[in-house]
């Protein structure tokens, strides 16, 4: 396949076979996600985490890794540095859920195993003491689907922040707390079965 960059934001790219996906009825794979979420964030305080990303804490980190604190401390410094330092700050994340991440880590290597996009909103806040994870899941399924991939990935990134706070001799609590969702005017459920993807991008850009 002759890989054809078509636009480029930060370090997110399309390539020309993707633009077909652009038509009517089609569902959008992560390279097209990315790169409007991507364009979204880099006009706004948002920190976004690419579903590649979000991926590798799914099915890489393994707290049962000797290196596990290490890879931990690793990830959080490449992707939001601001929240292994102590004093007060606010992290606003946005990050792409495919249905895939809940997978076996034998079927998520199979291409094309995900079947549904939705967006995990996390607002965090930073200070010497707590650290306080404000989350939300919107979700364009009447059914909630990734519901659950959410919560798993949440509880993922909550072990892998603990592991890096005792790693680095942070003493700041960890807590989890739902965030209020948006309200919305138009419609917040999809009616079809492949527009999840345009659901979840303008998820983010709502937020």
């Amino acid at each position: 396949m002759n890989l054809v960059v078509v636009a480029q934001c930060q370090d997110q790219q399309v390539y020309e076979h993707d633009l077909r996906l652009l038509r009517p009825g089609q569902w959008l794979n992560d390279n097209i996600i990315s790169f409007f979420i991507e364009s979204i964030a880099l006009d706004t305080s948002v920190v976004f985490l690419s579903p590649s990303i979000s991926s590798f804490i799914s099915h890489q980190l393994d707290p049962e890794d000797e290196d596990y604190a290490d890879e931990c401390m690793n990830f959080f410094q490449g992707a939001m540095p601001q929240i292994l330092n102590p004093t007060k700050s606010e992290i606003n994340l946005v990050i792409p859920i495919n249905s895939s991440f809940s997978d076996s880590h034998a079927a998520f290597m199979q291409p094309g195993s995900g079947t549904h996009w939705s967006l995990l909103h996390l607002k965090v806040s930073v200070s010497s003491t707590t650290t306080t994870i404000h989350h939300v899941h919107y979700d364009s399924s009447p059914s909630n689907f990734n519901l659950s991939t959410a919560t798993n990935l949440l509880s993922t990134l909550s072990s892998c922040l603990k592991a890096a706070y005792k790693h680095k001799s942070i003493t700041s609590s960890i807590s989890l707390s739902p965030l209020p969702p948006f309200t919305s005017s138009g419609p917040m459920k999809q009616t079809d079965g492949y527009s999840c993807g345009w659901f979840t991008i303008f998820f983010a850009r709502a937020v």
